[in-house]
C-alpha cells in the first residue's frame, strides 16, 4: 500500500490565514496554489519545501511571517496576482522569508489577463511607505520608481538587488 504524495497544494479562498506549519506533511510538493482571501501566512508554514518549483500568491496577501520559504532552493516561479501597490504592502518577516529571494522568475497580470515578467516597478503615486523588505533577492526589475508621496522606505527594500540599475525618486 503506497502513500500518495501530492505535486500540487492548493489553498482554498474559504481560509483567510494559514497557521504556523498547517502543511508540514506536503513538503514534497512542487506547486502551491495560494488562492484569493488568505491574508497572512504565519512562521514556517512553508519551511523546508525542498521540492517546491512554483507559487501562487493572491493579491489579497498582507503578511508572511519568519521561516517560509527557507531552504526552498528549487523554487523558480512566483505568480503573483497583485499588483505594484499590494506587492509592497506585503509584511515580510525578513528577507530570507520574501519569496522573490529565492525565486528565478517573477510573474504579474498584465491589463490583458496574461502573465509577464516584469523588468521595471512602478510604485503608483500616493503610496505613502515601502514596507521591510519588498525587493529582497530582487532579480529581474533593473530599475524602480519611487513616487514623490513616499515618506518612509523601511530596512532592507533593496537587500541583494544585484541587476538593479536605476532608482528614479
Amino acid at each position: 500500500n503506497k502513500w500518495y504524495k501530492p505535486t500540487i497544494l492548493e489553498i482554498s479562498s474559504d481560509i483567510e490565514i494559514i497557521s504556523q506549519e498547517m502543511f508540514n506533511i506536503f513538503k514534497d510538493v512542487e506547486e502551491i496554489n495560494i488562492k484569493a482571501n488568505v491574508k497572512e501566512i504565519y512562521p514556517n508554514c512553508f519551511h523546508q519545501f525542498e521540492h517546491l518549483k512554483t507559487i501562487y500568491l493572491p493579491s489579497s496577501l498582507q503578511m508572511i511571517g519568519y521561516g517560509n520559504f527557507e531552504q526552498c532552493e528549487l523554487l523558480e516561479n512566483i505568480y503573483y496576482y497583485g499588483n505594484y501597490s499590494n506587492w509592497i504592502n506585503i509584511d515580510f518577516a525578513s528577507w530570507d522569508c520574501n519569496p522573490m529571494y529565492r525565486a528565478e522568475h517573477f510573474y504579474m497580470l498584465n491589463e490583458k489577463g496574461d502573465w509577464y515578467e516584469p523588468t521595471r516597478f512602478i510604485i503608483p503615486e500616493g503610496t505613502t511607505e515601502i514596507k521591510y523588505a519588498a525587493f529582497a533577492g530582487n532579480k529581474w526589475f533593473n530599475s524602480i520608481e519611487i513616487p514623490s508621496t513616499i515618506t518612509h522606505i523601511k530596512n532592507e527594500v533593496f537587500y541583494e538587488n544585484y541587476n538593479l540599475e536605476n532608482v528614479y525618486y
